[in-house]
């Protein structure tokens, strides 16, 4: 499993994400829980190879 880094610009401000699986696969955005992190959905994708991926750390928790 290939994990990329990826930096998203919501309202003019960067927001740290991960991507993984398969470009043209069907797209999911995961956001994690309170406590959590873009990290946390690491082992999902790994079951997940043929989507592609992004998994957003909210501000403040990455």
């Amino acid at each position: 499993m290939t994990v990329q880094p990826l930096e998203l610009i919501a309202d003019g401000l960067p927001v740290a994400a991960l991507r993984s699986g398969t470009p043209g696969g069907l797209k999911v955005l995961a956001l994690h829980g309170w406590l959590d992190n873009a990290a946390s959905f690491l082992p999902l994708a790994a079951q997940l190879p043929t989507l592609d991926l992004v998994m957003v750390d909210l501000p403040g928790h990455g």
